[in-house]
This record gives C-alpha cells, structure tokens and sequence, in this order.
C-alpha cells in the first residue's frame, strides 16, 4: 500500500477521503472490465488459431500425396484450459 493511501487511512476517514478512494475504486473495476473484456477477446482468437491449425494438419492427415506423417499428433496444439475472463469476481 502506498504512503499516501496509508495517511488517508489512519483513523476513521473524512468525506473527502472516502470520495477519494471511491473514485479509486471505480478507476479499477473499471479496468477490470476492460481487461476482461480484452481476455475474452484474446481467448476467441486463440481459438480460431487452435481450429485452424487443426484443420489443417487433419487435412495434411488425410492428403494421400503428403508423407506418411501424422501431422495432427505432431502439430496439434493442446485443448485450451482458460477459464472464462468475464466469470472473474475480481472487483464488483
């Protein structure tokens, strides 16, 4: 905790103390919804990136003119294990 936030909360806060610290408190849920909102987004388009490559390597998989590889067990990256961003708790 900072110094400055340390001196307001030594005893019982004035008005213009609580004002403050709501104030405060509004900024950070506020960025927490946004980066929320930012981590649902990226979760979306690592799931478009998972697809894709998996769809084509099951393609390369399947292509009788490609090697005997198996490009899906090579390629393939893992299941996504992200929880939903936007189920957070953090701040409301």
């Amino acid at each position: 905790m900072s110094e400055s936030i340390r001196n307001l909360l030594q005893g019982v806060p004035d008005k213009r103390t609580v004002q403050v610290l709501e104030r405060a408190l509004d900024a950070a849920r506020a960025d927490s919804v946004a980066l929320s909102a930012s981590l649902v987004t990226v979760k979306a388009d690592l799931t478009a990136l998972r697809t894709a490559i998996t769809g084509l390597t099951a393609k390369l998989d399947l292509d009788a003119g490609v090697t005997d590889e198996n490009y899906a067990s090579a390629l393939d990256p893992a299941a996504l294990t992200t929880t939903d961003p936007a189920a957070t708790t953090l701040l409301r």
